[in-house]
């Protein structure tokens, strides 16, 4: 299974549940920074006790966690005496991932392609580059509408001086 729906899972259960990151992460006994690495996908070997932890946290079946993390083989999950079908729940997570995406700002997603592209920058320098990307990305966009809108002047000045002629 994908650590990435390990984590929007978990990070979906936690909001649900209203609890912030170091909430959680104190209840399952676990480091805050390696929780958000977990919720981030980030974490490529979860440790099966820390899953463990964060199930009773949330208070979420340990073995539908352990098998979202690849710790147990899905087909062995037994919920309420049946097999538990993980389809819809991965099929939710990236629904709403996809949405929350779409509603995050443009810092946190330009956050999230320079952590994806550069695993090895710490928190401080990915934030750094993502606010540069940022600053550069409005930039170029004010430019674009300022030339867009300049344009648009030129064309009615245009079409006015055209009118004029045909009066005259």
């Amino acid at each position: 299974m994908s650590t990435k729906l390990l984590g929007e899972f978990i990070q979906q259960k936690r909001s649900e549940k209203e609890m912030s990151l170091r909430d959680l992460a104190e209840s399952a006994e676990i480091s805050p920074s390696q929780l958000s690495k977990l919720e981030r996908g980030l974490v490529k070997h979860p440790n099966s006790d820390s899953i463990v932890r964060i199930a009773y946290a949330l208070n979420v079946d340990k073995d539908d966690l352990l098998a979202l993390a690849g710790i147990i083989n899905i087909e062995n999950v037994i919920t309420h005496d049946k097999v538990y079908d993980f389809s819809e729940i991965i099929l939710q997570s990236l629904r709403e991932t996809s949405v929350a995406y779409e509603e995050a700002s443009l810092l946190e997603q330009f956050k999230d392609i320079v952590e994806y592209r550069n695993q090895d920058l710490d928190g401080s320098d990915i934030l750094f580059i993502a606010k540069e990307i940022e600053a550069a990305y409005e930039l170029g966009l004010r430019r674009v509408r300022s030339k867009k809108r300049l344009e648009g002047i030129k064309q009615q000045d245009w079409n006015v001086e055209f009118d004029d002629g045909k009066e005259g």
